[in-house]
């Protein structure tokens, strides 16, 4: 029995089971709604920082791995795992789901009962296999050792139904972020996971992740062409072939190739390998469905020379930003400040960011391309910051901001939004 078999339990799960807990968020709500980030700041001079949502750029993403990836694109929502773009990527067509946590379980089922759910994290608690499988219908789970398989049929009471995928481990490629060391296993480990899993699970399967904001397509075919060389070595005839994440956004500074490149690189290689009809090709796109849907609006409140202080940072909605060593695509908002009204300089400089809290680790190096007498109250626009950055800010410090607004092109102003988002 394969997941398609068991919609009919996890309807039976969402109607008689309603103490799954909701995930408690502004954004289960309507959200404020403008016609331009201009409009934002002209409206409501905002004091902290706010996520500008841009519902249409969810939809597009949507629909471009929906019509145009070779396969299942399950939308990995560590990501970002807000209700609001959940939704709008469900709405858009996205009903595959790469769950990390029990408590994305969770979340995913209550808000999508008849979703397809797999818990794509090679380390697992035995509680949480054992309630995804038994409570909340998962039926897939990825391993990288023998120990893993032994917990999943253990804690499942040697399920005759589950889908078993191995993951290997990949060099970095082209990717701004690698992903080895933490996960993935060695070809030769690869191969006995391979038959030790065919002997105790109805399916099995392959996946690889080759590495965070990848560049190059070729990292994508040196990938497959590995795992289909384990698959013959292994002469196992795999039910999936997952080519993970790795999906890659515009707006972090970086040249990016057209998606479809992508896909069309993956489609020719997946076609030279010798894979079943039956076999399910997946993609596990995270930043690639959700990293362009936000733009983070900061206000500066110093300068030191090329030094910008701003009342957000690594602590809060820049994570990733201080993390990875970004250069988001940035835009100065200025509206007119006693004793200065003009408008910014059209001559451009490169800028560092420091945060709100007191710690120095709160930098920003970039450097980001601003006007050149940008200084305090001036707004800053960062694009690309709808993954990886609301999703892991804390309260250090006592900073703390979680507004959203929507973007709509043609929305009229709301006048009164001033009063709604300003804390």
């Amino acid at each position: 029995m394969n997941y398609k078999d068991t919609i009919s339990r996890r309807k039976a799960f969402a109607a008689t089971n309603r103490s799954v807990p909701t995930v408690a968020s502004s954004t289960t709500q309507d959200l404020v709604r403008f016609p331009s980030i201009e409009a934002l700041i002209k409206t409501a001079r905002p004091a902290h920082s706010i996520h500008c949502m841009h519902p249409e750029k969810l939809h597009q993403a949507a629909r471009m791995f929906v019509e145009n990836f070779p396969g299942h694109s399950l939308y990995a929502i560590k990501a970002n795992p807000d209700p609001y773009v959940l939704k709008k990527l469900h709405e858009a067509g996205i009903n595959h789901f790469d769950v990390a946590s029990l408590g994305e379980v969770k979340q995913v089922r209550d808000l999508f009962p008849d979703a397809h759910l797999a818990f794509m994290n090679p380390v697992k608690s035995r509680e949480a296999i054992r309630a995804a499988y038994t409570t909340y219908g998962v039926r897939d789970f990825v391993i990288d050792t023998i120990d893993e398989l032994n917990k999943i049929v253990e804690e499942t009471d040697q399920a005759k139904d589950l889908l078993i995928v191995v993951r290997i481990a990949m060099p970095k490629g082209s990717a701004a972020c690698a992903l080895t060391g933490k996960f993935g296993c060695t070809p030769d480990a690869a191969i006995e996971l391979l038959h030790a899993a065919r002997a105790v699970a109805a399916r099995v399967g392959i996946s690889f992740h080759v590495g965070s904001q990848t560049l190059d397509p070729q990292s994508y075919a040196d990938a497959i062409r590995k795992g289909g060389d384990i698959l013959r070595r292994a002469g196992v005839k795999p039910d999936v072939f997952d080519v993970g994440g790795g999906f890659p956004v515009r707006g972090l500074g970086m040249d990016i190739l057209p998606l479809t490149d992508y896909f069309d690189v993956i489609r020719k290689e997946i076609a030279a390998l010798d894979l079943p009809e039956t076999c399910e090709v997946w993609a596990e796109p995270g930043r690639g469905l959700s990293g362009d849907c936000s733009t983070l609006v900061v206000r500066v409140e110093l300068r030191k020379g090329d030094l910008l202080y701003l009342n957000d940072g690594s602590f809060g909605n820049m994570f990733e930003v201080c993390s990875m060593n970004w250069k988001n695509n940035a835009t100065l908002f200025r509206l007119s400040r006693k004793g200065s009204g003009k408008a910014p300089s059209k001559k451009s400089a490169p800028f560092r960011f420091y945060g709100p809290t007191c710690d120095s680790v709160d930098y920003m190096a970039g450097p980001f391309t601003l006007p050149d007498d940008a200084n305090e109250g001036d707004w800053i626009a960062l694009e690309g910051m709808g993954a990886y950055m609301a999703a892991s800010q804390s309260r250090f410090n006592g900073f703390y901001s979680d507004t959203k607004i929507e973007i709509v092109p043609n929305a009229p102003t709301q006048r009164q939004a001033q009063l709604k988002i300003v804390k």
